[in-house]
């Protein structure tokens, strides 16, 4: 059985397993039915963000035009759900033997590497945490799910199919950031303590 980091920004315990969790709430109806067409064993919480609630504030063309900063923010929010449909419709039709982004646990293989990602992507917010796991896995780089959202769309399934290949980015300016896709159920194990972090 092997080991891994997640990083989570929710609350988890020691000895908590992490699985799929089937919704019924979903409305209208239709999209409901949707999900139980494509997802009938339910989603990961990953899952649950991207498809299950798609709520978004809708921003006013004011607020765009005098915010750089907030149009950044307003284009990753709203081309994060698209890139990850791309990623996935990519999956469903050429690589299904790899587990879907939205029925997956995501964890790191280095405790230093996942520090890096949590102090430099999620502004040191959420804890790490030593998880195991006893089914599959698939390792993708990161930086091909990422990096599209300034790109065409053709570029983003070009990424995608390089993902799901389970190869690098092609820049050499990317260093591949490894993030693993664990089956479900997985298993907490302990929480990284900060002291032990600061020590790397």
């Amino acid at each position: 059985m092997e080991r891994y980091y997640h990083l989570a920004r929710m609350d988890l315990e020691p000895g908590q397993i992490l699985n799929l969790n089937v919704y019924d709430d979903i409305e209208p109806e239709g999209l409901q039915k949707l999900v139980n067409k494509f997802f009938p064993k339910g989603l990961t919480f990953h899952g649950e963000r991207y498809i299950a609630q798609g709520k978004r504030k809708i921003l006013s063309v004011v607020d765009l035009i005098e915010n750089d900063e907030l149009i950044k923010k307003k284009v990753i929010e709203d081309f994060e759900p698209l890139i990850e449909l791309i990623f996935e419709s990519v999956r469903s039709q050429n690589y299904r033997m790899r587990p879907s982004r939205f029925q997956s646990i995501y964890a790191m293989k280095d405790l230093q590497r996942i520090k890096y990602f949590r102090d430099t992507y999620r502004r040191s917010e959420g804890n790490i945490w030593e998880v195991e796991c006893r089914k599959s896995r698939f390792s993708g780089d990161m930086n091909l799910v990422t990096n599209p959202l300034t790109s065409s769309a053709l570029v983003a399934f070009y990424f995608a199919h390089e993902y799901w290949k389970g190869h690098p980015h092609p820049s050499s300016k990317y260093t591949p950031i490894w993030e693993y896709l664990l089956t479900p159920p997985v298993k907490i194990l302990r929480k990284i303590d900060e002291d032990e972090l600061c020590q790397l």
